[in-house]
């Protein structure tokens, strides 16, 4: 009789208690889908990293639920258009966090990039001019947030389009600051 009262009463609240905690851990990656190689398009959950987007493209993105745009180009780099303008008329959230040498990819930026992807709770649209710089600070938000270890952040964020890994070691040391304060 104990184990039918369990399997009757404990087991469904037990099952209930575990579902509602899972719902809250942030989702875990399962793996970099890379959208069209030749154009540096990667996709991994609710981010998309890539080249440099046309109005289209963002156009698009907008209505694909995308809500947030972080933008690593410098803001010297010419995008072609007003692409902060373009992004505010479709009710997206736009940063520029450019930086362009190795050791422009400060603690600072790469805090900031971590915060704003944070405080979003929607897509995450991360680019530059290649899909090289936004994959670096992917990398730092994937082994931030998820403890992710290095050599595998290392081997998504290539996946993601990194091709320097000076930002890797950027990230590296930024994400060893962090465990140490």
């Amino acid at each position: 009789m104990r184990k039918s009262l369990f399997t009757v009463v404990a087991a469904p609240l037990l099952f209930t208690l575990l579902a509602c905690c899972a719902s809250k851990l942030p989702p875990h990656p399962v793996g970099v889908g890379v959208l069209g190689a030749e154009e540096g398009h990667a996709k991994e959950g609710r981010f998309l990293n890539m080249g440099q987007p046309s109005a289209e493209d963002l156009t698009q993105l907008a209505g694909q639920g995308y809500s947030l745009v972080l933008d690593m180009r410098t803001e010297a780099e010419d995008r072609g258009f007003d692409e902060a303008a373009t992004v505010s008329e479709l009710g997206m959230a736009y940063k520029n966090l450019g930086f362009r040498a190795p050791e422009t990819l400060t603690p600072d930026l790469l805090a900031e990039a971590i915060e704003s992807i944070q405080a979003s709770s929607g897509k995450v649209l991360l680019h530059c001019k290649s899909g090289n710089r936004s994959a670096a600070v992917w990398m730092a938000w994937r082994m931030t947030y998820h403890a992710t270890p290095y050599e595998t952040a290392l081997d998504e964020a290539h996946q993601m389009g990194l091709r320097n890994d000076a930002y890797a070691e950027q990230v590296r040391a930024f994400v060893e600051g962090q465990s140490s304060e």
